[in-house]
């Protein structure tokens, strides 16, 4: 829908798998795709609250940064966050 922009909605992994680097690796891959694809920005979203905080986390240490908070999205007080990456 933008020229060169990929979307990221969801990505997981079962709470035993965290932590070994398997997320690591799958966002890495996909950002192999999105590179190889002339995408030239990744955006991931998320949602806010405590359930996800390590998520917003994880995409801030792979160098994501967030670009936009649109309130109540999900639910009432449950917000959706976008993060941000150049490729």
């Amino acid at each position: 829908m933008a020229d060169g922009v990929w979307n990221l909605w969801f990505i997981g992994l079962m709470p035993a798998a965290q932590g070994k680097g398997q997320g690591s690796a799958l966002l890495a891959h996909v950002e192999a795709l999105a590179t190889s694809s002339s995408a030239r920005l990744l955006l991931i979203e998320t949602a806010s609250g405590e359930d996800f905080a390590n998520t917003r986390g994880f995409y801030l240490a792979r160098g994501y940064n967030q670009e936009a908070l649109i309130r109540d999205y999900y639910a009432n007080g449950v917000d959706k966050v976008v993060f941000r990456k150049a490729l």
